[in-house]
C-alpha cells in the first residue's frame, strides 16, 4: 500500500503543479495508479477515503501544518494562476 499512495501522492502534486485542480486530477489518478500497481480490493476503500481527507488538507493551505510526515513537505502545494489546457494522463 505504500508505494501506491507514494505514486498517487507524486502524480496527482505532478497534476496541480501543471494548473489543474486536485478535483480535476484526483479520479483519473487514482484509476491510473490501480493499473499500475496492484492493490486488494479489500484494502482500496480505506486507501481512498485515506487519499481523499490528504488531498483535502494537501491543497488547504491552513490544514497543512497539521501534517506530520517529514516527506509531504516535499510536495509541491497549491497551483498556479494561470489557465491550462484539460489534463490528459499522457501528461504523466
Amino acid at each position: 500500500m505504500m508505494k501506491f499512495r507514494v505514486r498517487f501522492k507524486h502524480a496527482l502534486s505532478r497534476c496541480v503543479r501543471k494548473g489543474f485542480s486536485v478535483e480535476e486530477c484526483f479520479g483519473l489518478i487514482w484509476e491510473e495508479t490501480l493499473e499500475g500497481i496492484e492493490l486488494a480490493e479489500a484494502s482500496q476503500s480505506d486507501l481512498y477515503n485515506e487519499l481523499i481527507l490528504w488531498a483535502r488538507d494537501w491543497s488547504n493551505p491552513k490544514a497543512l501544518s497539521a501534517l506530520s510526515p517529514a516527506w509531504l513537505s516535499d510536495l509541491p502545494r497549491g497551483a498556479p494562476a494561470k489557465q491550462q489546457q484539460p489534463f490528459r494522463a499522457s501528461h504523466l
